[in-house]
């Protein structure tokens, strides 16, 4: 995992004016092929089904998927959910709920992030920062949610 000196240069080096939706050099096509290949290798390292959204059904959002993680994954307590969102920009994702999951499911799950080149960027970056470009971001909203 980066250091918080550098995962806060990647988002800003990712920040930029032309679109608020994706990023300059996008590829939506080769994101979902990418985001079908990740479902696919954590199912079978989890052995359980996930739920997710992607495609069409994600709109005016600067991300292109999202995921629900099964209950065998989380720590057995009352309400507890997890998930992990794929960004539009830089290759990047984050995981919303870390702390509900079992350590061993989250270094699968890490360890997959690293194998598939995908940027991790540790939630409580996202809240903390805002984007120069659109001050009334925070990095969250810039990266990993509805706009």
């Amino acid at each position: 995992m980066m250091e918080e000196r550098k995962i806060i240069a990647y988002l800003e080096e990712n920040d930029h004016e032309i679109d608020r939706y994706t990023a300059d050099k996008f590829n939506y096509h080769k994101a979902l092929l990418k985001f079908v290949s990740f479902v696919s290798k954590i199912q079978e390292a989890l052995q359980s089904r996930v739920i997710f959204e992607t495609g069409y059904s994600i709109q005016d959002a600067s991300f292109h998927s999202e995921m629900s993680l099964p209950d065998s994954a989380l720590i057995p307590k009352k309400d507890s959910s997890a998930g992990i969102i794929f960004s539009n920009f830089g290759e990047m994702v984050t995981i919303i709920n870390e702390e509900n999951i079992k350590p061993d499911k989250l270094k699968i799950i890490l360890d997959l992030f690293d194998n598939l080149e995908y940027v991790y960027i540790p939630f409580r970056y996202l809240e903390e920062g805002h984007s120069k470009k659109y001050p009334l971001l925070t990095w969250r909203t810039r990266y990993f949610n509805y706009i």
